[in-house]
């Protein structure tokens, strides 16, 4: 059944198919999972895009804390990265975003610390970029650092990727 534009869950100026299966329209290569929207090739190649999240509370023994899960998925792009301070950071009066290479790769020095304070990591997309290490490329599976200058005392701050993986043809 067809949703017209500005009406039902479509986006405005937007016209989408859905039935009770999960199909986005009636082509069954594109899936929605609630979490995932995923596309495949008639030789297997694979695209899905994705939202990964993970609250990260601050070492209090370190000046770098990795996230527990891998949020930076193997042979994708980073499109963007979101953060918000969940838990006011004490001690530390400078935060970064990034990963091991870089310690800035999504967000650069921030001096807020503020509970509620929200970021958007850009970095990786700015006309600067000379390098995959500061890019969107990611080969490999990784978990974003948060580092600070000063070893915190206290803090917590939620992280989201959007990531959009890819993989080649299987046949």
């Amino acid at each position: 059944m067809p949703v017209e534009r500005g009406q039902g869950n479509a986006p405005f100026g937007s016209i989408a198919y859905f039935t009770d299966t999960g199909l986005l329209n009636s082509d069954s290569n594109f899936r929605w999972d609630g979490k995932v929207f995923s596309t495949a090739g008639p030789s297997g190649e694979s695209a899905g895009m994705q939202w990964l999240e993970e609250y990260i509370t601050l070492s209090t023994t370190a000046l770098t804390t990795d996230s527990a899960t891998i949020l930076l998925p193997a042979y994708s792009l980073i499109l963007a990265v979101a953060a918000r301070i969940e838990v006011s950071i004490i001690g530390a009066t400078v935060w970064r975003l990034g990963d091991s290479a870089s310690s800035t790769r999504f967000i650069g020095a921030q001096t807020t610390v503020s509970a509620g304070s929200s970021f958007w990591g850009f970095n990786t997309m700015n006309g600067g970029v000379t390098t995959n290490a500061n890019g969107p490329v990611q080969l490999v599976d990784a978990k974003v650092r948060i580092a600070t200058d000063i070893i915190a005392t206290a803090g917590a701050i939620r992280v989201a990727v959007l990531a959009l993986a890819v993989s080649p043809p299987a046949r």
